[in-house]
């Protein structure tokens, strides 16, 4: 079964907090998507590596309506991640929504717990 795609059909902006700035940056996603709904790749420009490549396969493959799910970066000398998704019947662009709001919201989980341990130290720096 070959599948041919040649450009992305959508591109997604979401903006994120830098830690080390106030200022907010963008994170670029091409969605390169077959003729079914249910296969895509979704590549990132914006210099991620296998911090996020790793812990959003973790999450997408937690969900029972992933067949496949897989990422790569093409090049280290690249700023390139490649996240490949095939789901059993919901369109991958759902899925893969639902699996950054549910790494995010982890995500603000651990800094919340984070930030009341360190408020819990008595003698914790400021």
């Amino acid at each position: 079964m070959g599948v041919k795609i040649s450009k992305p059909r959508e591109e997604v902006t979401h903006k994120k907090q830098d830690a080390k700035k106030d200022a907010a940056s963008a994170v670029q996603v091409a969605i390169y998507e077959a003729s079914d709904p249910t296969c895509a790749t979704f590549v990132f420009t914006s210099g991620e590596d296998h911090t996020l490549g790793n812990a959003v396969r973790h999450v997408l493959m937690q969900n029972p309506g992933v067949k496949l799910c897989g990422y790569t970066i093409p090049h280290p000398l690249e700023s390139t991640l490649k996240i490949h998704l095939e789901t059993a019947e919901r369109p991958a662009k759902e899925l893969f929504l639902e699996a950054m709001d549910s790494l995010m919201n982890a995500c603000e989980e651990v800094k919340r717990t984070f930030q009341a341990a360190l408020e819990a130290q008595p003698d914790a720096p400021a």
